[in-house]
């Protein structure tokens, strides 16, 4: 590759290897012939970060955009890009065999169809976050249920002794409640989630 290679990722069923450089080319090979399936070009708005969709569709997300490749000929299937949105470094998870939804730091949640790149929706999961600058809470990781329809978020902010506030809260997609799962106050700690089939997993990490 152009540069050192900072990410490689197999598909699902491991017949494709994909990798991103420094530079911000991603590549895609056939793991059995070896053949190269993908090649992107360098572009001004830097690449951040690529998922398997499934194994012949790959995303490549950039800073103010996405796009969507098909690993059978190596051709962009559609792109989008986040006029007044901020999603970089944002999450992209898989909802469902024809859609996926793009998180970013806000609680602003899009979902689009993997083909045609439609918009399914795109809503908030909160409001106030909407018009502010910058979010009262600060998202720092999302998970996806099994069956596509909970969202577990993990959130950040400060109280008025400067100590960082976690919450851990689920996001129902289809009733758009949210539920408050647990806050804790501590300082200097960073929190991940996951979920595992039949269980919410949560690591902390104090400094």
């Amino acid at each position: 590759m152009p540069g050192n290679i900072n990410k490689f990722q197999l598909s699902s069923d491991e017949t494709v290897l994909a990798a991103k450089d420094s530079s911000g080319v991603v590549m895609a090979w056939d793991t059995k012939t070896h053949k190269e399936l993908l090649r992107t070009i360098k572009t001004d708005d830097e690449t951040s970060d690529f998922f398997f969709f499934d194994p012949s569709t790959l995303i490549v997300a950039r800073d103010h955009s996405f796009s969507v490749y098909d690993l059978a000929d190596g051709s962009e299937r559609w792109n989008y890009e986040y006029a007044d949105h901020s999603f970089a470094n944002a999450f992209y998870l898989k909802r469902s065999n024809e859609s996926f939804i793009v998180c970013n730091f806000k609680s602003e949640i899009l979902e689009f169809n993997i083909n045609d790149g439609s918009l399914f929706s795109d809503k908030y999961i909160f409001e106030e976050a909407r018009d502010s600058i910058s979010a009262d809470k600060y998202c720092s990781s999302y998970a996806l249920s099994d069956d596509g329809n909970r969202l577990a978020l993990a959130t950040s902010q400060y109280d008025d002794d400067h100590n960082t506030v976690y919450s851990l809260f689920e996001y129902d997609l289809l009733s758009g409640e949210t539920m408050m799962l647990l806050q804790i106050h501590l300082l200097y700690t960073a929190m991940k989630i996951h979920l595992a089939k039949h269980r919410l997993d949560i690591s902390s990490v104090t400094q």
